[in-house]
């Protein structure tokens, strides 16, 4: 796939679903949504194409639909 990834992390260790905001610097978001399916084949870290190419201006995980022991590390803004 063409465009940018996030590579997610699975500090917590439980198989939860991912939902993945990516803001574009002209203010339009791109939302990717993963099933918990996603971590059975790699426990640890996987892989999310956000299917644009466009300048990112922030990339964040939800942390409404699915909590987070780790939130510190959920929003990132430098890229």
């Amino acid at each position: 796939p063409k465009g940018w990834q996030a590579v997610i992390v699975n500090k917590g260790g439980l198989p939860v679903p991912i939902h993945l905001t990516a803001i574009l610097e002209d203010g339009q978001e791109v939302t990717v949504i993963q099933s918990a399916r996603v971590w059975k084949d790699h426990p640890v870290r996987v892989s999310v194409w956000l299917g644009t190419d466009k300048p990112l201006k922030q990339v964040e995980l939800d942390m409404v639909r699915v909590p987070d022991v780790h939130p510190e590390n959920n929003v990132i803004n430098t890229f």
